[in-house]
């Protein structure tokens, strides 16, 4: 018998170094059949808050484990979107200021009101603030996110779609990890997560905390570098169980955020990346406060949900930077540099509160039921003080901006068979919603600017929204679906006012609605190995939100405008064998504008019938290659030999956009890499790690900033950041 050779670790991170990933695919988790043979298990979700497969909902579902999260490096919303199909990120370059749009559905160019969002984010299915869709993702058990109207079940600002992070839950065992990185771009990471019983039989807890900072990559000549940000997180949660019926969950987290945006910088090509900002602040405040109380009865489930969201931020910002400003003006940029004379302050508060009661089937019942009611109330305030005299006086003075909303829902969805393996679904949820808005303006004496102004409305909106479904399970591994559903945003008042400086009331936007068709099919082959997943769809909008832009003389105004997209997402994820798994999925979204007057043309440049709506992608693709293996397999011999090694690679695309309606900023297809390495001892794991390996800092905004004494046009742009490499390690107690 031949002797066992062995490799020492050096080579073995080389012979690696071109190999790939450790993470499942989307929705599923590995399991072994037998001694040869590795398939892919559906896991549980609870999309329609209730427990249920992925395999019985009549939609798109999305999912991401807290693994593949982790090693995926989707440390909060932005990144976690990465592999999402159909997702994308409308962006100013702050994050205070950014919104998901899902399958093209979204606010045009920007939000109106600070309630003006078609996706929204729930953790443990809570509402968020528009501002926390961007958040960290610390210490989750999985991902979720849905596609398409979810009004029935989620309620309001959901017509696009929902993601609801679902945390991981205190158990009584006791448990904890530490984790720490470092890179390059001065990246760092510290957390650490422990867990377990505080009254043994009836009191479990768990508390995660995370530090995390990186260092700007803009070069700013007039300020601190644009990208840097620090921050806190945390959650800490308690799972009361006092009998086998009883469940009360109590959980509070927070973040704490410091940043320099990556804000609008001149377009320069061949020039190196520079900014001229002396205001560079983004600085989020957020707290957190979920009850979720269940009590189990003979046939149903009753569960009383109380949450609480603030979010506090300062947001603060040149408008323009000043080489943007010197560009179009032909002023020499030093003028455009007194902080006295060139900014925006924002002070933004918001809050929500929720009270939700549901009923729900028990597991497992033939025909599928959930009952409920909400209750919810809204608040945002801003402050807004601003000098900008280049465009005086429609962008001097000071704005206080507050808006009321308070809403009440009933809502149901049930699932019933009609024949072997055919099931009718049916929901329907009717909402009253009542907004109640107060705003002030005080000129800084602007010449032309009255000295001050008052303005208030009420408006009531009564709306029903739902969805049906038919769902075929052919065999044990087909199904199909065909739905149809239903969306609505209501109205309201806008944030910006244009002629407020001038004493004119703003008139409030109209209320929006989206009906969205959709057939698609998960499907298993292969003996369980191989995963295939397909939909089409079709969104008509009505009266989308849009906020219209006048950047020659700083104005915009709130419109509604009709659009509609289509498409097909289609992926794949098979396994091999033990150690060789793989997964790759594409998505096509065609969208545009529709039945633009010549009237509304004529309030922005460029805006036609046809245009494709912003930030839209009409392509986006990924695939990744994983390998995980036993070191003793590989010939490593000694205290190694017992442990398993790892490695990934990943590849997205992201197709060519635009950032406006106009369609004038149109950006280039992106090509992202990332790589990791790891080795797994049980107890702990050293790993490295690489993003954006190709080194290119893709331009994620290119906006049109009117003209320069050419004629020609004049473009703020902004950028990702390049390629980061760094090293981490965690460890398990």
């Amino acid at each position: 018998m031949s002797k066992r050779r062995c490799i020492s670790l050096p080579l073995l991170i080389i012979s690696l170094g071109s190999t790939l990933v450790n993470s499942s695919p989307v929705g599923a988790t590995v399991v072994a059949k037998d001694d040869e043979i590795v398939v892919w298990e559906t896991i549980t979700v609870t999309a329609r808050k209730r427990e249920e497969k992925i395999s019985d909902i009549p939609g798109s579902v999305h999912v991401e484990t807290g693994d593949d999260l982790e090693r995926k490096r989707m440390l909060d919303g932005a990144a976690a979107l990465r592999d999402v199909a159909g997702a994308s990120v409308g962006t100013f370059g702050d994050r205070s200021n950014a919104f998901i749009v899902l399958r093209g559905v979204g606010p045009i160019l920007s939000p109106l009101s600070p309630d003006d969002s078609s996706v929204l984010t729930f953790v443990d299915g809570a509402p968020m603030p528009i501002g926390a869709s961007f958040s960290p993702y610390l210490d989750l058990e999985r991902m979720e996110v849905m596609k398409g109207p979810q009004n029935t079940l989620f309620g309001r600002n959901t017509s696009g779609g929902a993601i609801n992070l679902v945390p991981e839950q205190p158990s009584e065992v006791f448990e904890g990890s530490g984790r720490g990185e470092v890179g390059t771009d001065g990246i760092f990471r510290a957390e650490a997560i422990v867990n377990g019983a505080l009254v043994p039989g009836s009191l479990a807890g768990r508390l995660a905390i995370r530090r995390s900072e990186a260092d700007g990559y803009i070069n700013n000549i007039a300020g601190r570098d644009l990208g840097e940000e620090q921050t806190w997180a945390a959650r800490g949660s308690v799972l009361f169980t006092p009998s086998s019926g009883v469940r009360w969950l109590l959980s509070v987290q927070g973040e704490s955020t410091d940043s320099a945006p990556t804000a609008y910088i001149a377009y320069r090509p061949g020039e190196a990346k520079t900014a001229a900002q002396n205001q560079t602040v983004d600085d989020i405040r957020m707290y957190a406060f979920n009850s979720r109380l269940e009590y189990d009865f003979s046939t149903a489930t009753l569960t009383a949900q109380t949450s609480y969201a603030r979010l506090n931020d300062r947001n603060s910002y040149n408008f323009p930077d000043a080489m943007i400003a010197s560009d179009f003006s032909g002023l020499p940029p030093e003028q455009f540099l007194d902080p006295q004379t060139n900014f925006i302050d924002w002070r933004k508060r918001d809050s929500r509160l929720t009270q939700e009661f549901r009923l729900v089937s028990e597991p497992g019942a033939e025909t599928a039921w959930l009952a409920g009611m909400a209750f919810y109330q809204d608040r945002a305030d801003r402050d807004r003080t601003s000098e900008m005299w280049y465009f005086a006086p429609s962008a001097s003075g000071s704005i206080d901006y507050a808006l009321k909303t308070t809403g009440q829902a009933l809502f149901g969805e049930g699932s019933v068979p009609l024949n072997d393996g055919l099931v009718l679904t049916i929901g329907a949820r009717a909402t009253h919603e009542a907004k109640d808005f107060h705003s002030e303006y005080r000129s800084n004496d602007a010449p032309g600017a009255i000295p001050f102004f008052q303005e208030e409305g009420s408006r009531h909106y009564r709306f029903l929204t739902g969805r049906t479904a038919l769902t075929h399970h052919w065999t044990n591994g087909l199904m199909a679906y065909a739905s149809a559903s239903r969306g609505y945003k209501s109205g309201g008042y806008g944030l910006d006012n244009a002629l407020m400086w001038s004493g004119v009331a703003r008139s409030p936007y109209d209320s929006s609605t989206i009906m969205s068709y959709e057939l698609g099919g998960r499907s298993t082959w292969l003996d369980h190995s191989l995963l295939v997943n397909g939909a089409l769809f079709f969104n008509d909008m009505r009266k989308e939100q849009m906020q219209s832009w006048d950047y020659e003389n700083f104005t915009g105004r709130n419109l509604n405008l009709d659009a509609r997209s289509a498409g097909f997402e289609l992926d794949a994820s098979y396994r091999a064998n033990r150690n060789w798994w793989m997964e790759t999925g594409v998505a096509y979204t065609y969208s545009e504008l529709r039945h633009v007057s010549a009237q509304v043309a004529s309030l922005q440049s460029g805006l036609r019938s046809g245009n494709r709506l912003p930030t839209v992608p009409l392509w986006k693709a990924m695939a990744t290659l994983g390998y995980q293996s036993s070191i003793g397999d590989l010939g490593l011999c000694q205290w190694l030999a017992e442990s398993s090694v790892n490695a990934m690679l990943t590849y997205n695309y992201v197709g060519s956009r635009y950032t406006d309606a106009s369609n004038f900023g149109k950006l280039d297809p992106a090509h992202l890499i990332s790589a990791r390495l790891g080795i797994d001892w049980g107890d702990g794991e050293l790993y490295l790690f690489g993003d954006n390996l190709l080194n290119k800092q893709y331009m994620t905004i290119k906006d049109r900033f009117g003209t320069d004494a050419q004629g020609e046009p004049v473009f703020g742009v902004s950028y990702a950041r390049g390629a980061t490499l760094g090293v981490g390690a965690s460890l398990r107690f």
